[in-house]
């Protein structure tokens, strides 16, 4: 197999002394659960920059329309659309990230001189990404700026936020977007639910 063919990222250099660094933004947006808070920090190992608990992280998105992506994307990766269920319930909150250290900047054209590709978005080997992530975190920076992998737009950045893991008592948004107002911001399509026994089981035939 060809080179190209690989994947290019490795994991983090033992030394990441001046890598590239960014401010925190005065606000950001996350898309969640109505019923739940905003804020966040996954402790689980589920998602791509994920600190182990204790330690957690939270993910957050440049605008609207990329916190909503982020969210949903699978299912409009293969569908083309958001189902009601996957919108319904679900809010967008603009939040002002607390005050903490630098972000270290994933999206910086410096950060290639590490070894970083820009595989960090987009690969599904989350131990990878973990990695580095936890070598970020040791070297203490508060968190990871980088390009989302489901918003194209190019000003697009997702943010990564550490911190203790599970909920947060930090700032909040008085009057979160409902998830629909802003899918329909941004163009993305919402298919109703199918109604209760339009689908049918069928029974595999016997071989």
């Amino acid at each position: 197999m060809s080179g190209r063919r690989r994947s290019a990222l490795r994991p983090p250099p033992a030394e990441l002394t001046g890598f590239p660094r960014t401010r925190r933004p005065a606000r950001l947006f996350r898309a969640h659960d109505a019923a739940r808070g905003a804020w966040w920090f996954c402790g689980d190992l589920s998602g791509r920059f994920d600190l182990a608990a204790p330690r957690g992280t939270c993910y957050l998105a440049s605008d609207p329309a990329g916190a909503l992506r982020e969210r949903l994307g699978p299912t409009l990766a293969s569908l083309g659309f958001a189902r009601a269920a996957d919108v319904d319930n679900v809010v967008v909150s603009a939040l002002r990230p607390p005050p903490g250290r630098a972000l270290a900047d994933a999206a910086s054209a410096d950060a290639a001189r590490y070894g970083l590709t820009r595989e960090i978005s987009t690969t599904i080997d989350y131990l990878l990404t973990q990695a580095w992530a936890a070598a970020l975190a040791a070297g203490r920076y508060g968190g990871v700026r980088y390009q989302p992998r489901y918003s194209t737009d190019a000003g697009a950045f997702s943010f990564a936020f550490f911190g203790r893991s599970g909920a947060a008592a930090l700032d909040s948004d008085p009057k979160p977007s409902p998830a629909r107002v802003v899918a329909a911001s941004a163009g993305i399509r919402i298919e109703p639910d199918p109604p209760a026994g339009a689908l049918r089981i069928v029974r595999p035939p016997a071989r």
